[in-house]
C-alpha cells in the first residue's frame, strides 16, 4: 500500500492542529490561575507585557510568551504602534468587553474558565 503525499500532508496538519489547541488550553489555564486575565480586565488601559508582569508579580519574559500566544489565538486583543519591528515594548494587550466576560468576570453567565481547570495538567 503506497502513501499518498497529499493525504499524508493533510493528515499531519490535522494531527498537529490538535496540539495547537492543547498548548493554548494550557495557556488559558495559566492565564486564569496566575491572574493575567483579571489584571488585564482591571487595567484602565491596554498594558505592555512589562506592565502586566508588574501588575501580577510575574517575570516579564514568561508573561510576554503567554500574551503573544493568547493574542495569536485571538483570545486577548493586541495593539502595536511600533515602527521598528524589534521594538516589542510598544505592543499592548487588552480585553474587549466580550473577552472580559468570558475570561475574567466570574459573576457573568458566560464566564468559561471552570472548564479549563478540568483538563489534565
Amino acid at each position: 500500500m503506497s502513501i499518498d503525499p497529499d493525504k499524508l500532508k493533510l493528515f499531519s496538519f490535522l494531527l498537529f492542529s490538535k496540539l495547537e489547541g492543547a498548548v493554548t488550553s494550557g495557556m488559558v489555564h495559566l492565564g486564569d490561575r496566575l491572574g493575567l486575565y483579571r489584571a488585564l480586565a482591571a487595567a484602565p488601559r491596554a498594558l505592555t507585557t512589562t506592565q502586566l508582569a508588574a501588575e501580577t508579580g510575574l517575570h516579564e519574559r514568561w508573561v510576554r510568551e503567554w500574551a503573544y500566544n493568547q493574542a495569536a489565538g485571538r483570545l486577548i486583543s493586541f495593539s502595536s504602534l511600533r515602527s521598528n519591528p524589534s521594538a516589542i515594548d510598544d505592543d499592548t494587550f487588552y480585553l474587549t468587553p466580550e473577552q472580559r466576560a468570558v475570561l475574567a468576570d466570574e459573576s457573568h453567565p458566560a464566564f468559561g474558565m471552570g472548564m479549563f481547570h478540568r483538563l489534565p495538567q
